[in-house]
């Protein structure tokens, strides 16, 4: 039973984190106690991860809204692991807003700080690793084919080199077993990024470590691995072709036969 001097004390507190003007300390200063709602009611949670969300979506810098979206769902899950509702729409809004990494407010903030463009959607990475993370644990199949159709729609409809982003954070939230049932459709996908925007190699290697740790279909293994190589052969840095080759001659080795081995070198 939680007295009443101590839920008056935390609604105070709300409202004075409420009464704050600048949107990104308000909204830290709220997320960083939100577990003092329990000093009100269990219900509330819900109510306040969905309405911090949409608060993120008055944050302009698409790179500091993502870090939001990182920090909420960390304190999400931690009290109130059962709620979900919120994970999607931190994603979808993100997908909504893709459009911001390639605006020309950012592209001009980059010359100005002399950041290169591949470098700067790698800082993405993290946070939209631990947001997929999140929906992704425990979540049936089905949820990754209706993920990578919500991002197809926005890849295709804005046609950015920067996908490879999405396709990179997909293949590491999702179970292995999952990404290697699509993995020829996720080379296809890959192949079509451009250099410009989310590293190649970098996805290449992600898919590399999926199908070392799950078994891809049979029948596709060898177009796998040669479709593969026909693009880690051609990258030019020794350093990205050794992180790539590193990983998939494992390839072979799991999923082959020694006499198929020997064919393939």
């Amino acid at each position: 039973m939680v007295p009443d001097s101590a839920k008056e004390t935390c609604r105070n507190w709300f409202f004075k984190i409420a009464s704050i003007r600048e949107l990104i300390p308000r909204f830290y200063v709220e997320a960083a106690i939100l577990k003092s709602y329990s000093f009100l009611t269990m219900s509330e949670f819900s109510q306040a991860l969905m309405r911090l969300t949409k608060m993120i979506l008055g944050i302009g810098d698409p790179l500091v809204s993502v870090y939001a979206r990182c920090y909420l769902c960390r304190v999400g899950v931690s009290v109130a692991p059962n709620v979900r509702d919120y994970l999607y729409e931190n994603l979808y809004d993100f997908l909504a807003t893709y459009s911001q990494l390639t605006c020309v407010q950012v592209q001009n903030e980059l010359l100005h700080q002399k950041v290169d463009y591949t470098a700067y959607v790698t800082l993405y990475s993290p946070a939209l690793d631990w947001l997929l993370q999140c929906i992704a644990h425990k979540a049936p199949e089905s949820l990754l084919s209706q993920i990578m159709d919500r991002c197809k729609q926005q890849c295709n409809r804005f046609a950015f080199s920067s996908s490879g982003l999405l396709l990179n954070s997909i293949m590491t939230a999702f179970r292995p077993e999952y990404i290697a049932n699509r993995a020829l459709q996720f080379v296809e996908m890959m192949k079509e990024c451009q250099d410009s925007g989310f590293p190649k190699h970098l996805l290449f290697r992600t898919l590399g470590l999926c199908l070392i740790v799950a078994n891809p279909l049979e029948s596709q293994r060898l177009q796998i691995l040669n479709e593969v190589w026909k693009v880690v052969a051609k990258l030019k840095s020794p350093s990205e072709y050794m992180s790539c080759a590193e990983v998939w001659i494992e390839y072979p080795v799991k999923h082959f036969t020694k006499r198929d081995r020997k064919s393939v070198v």
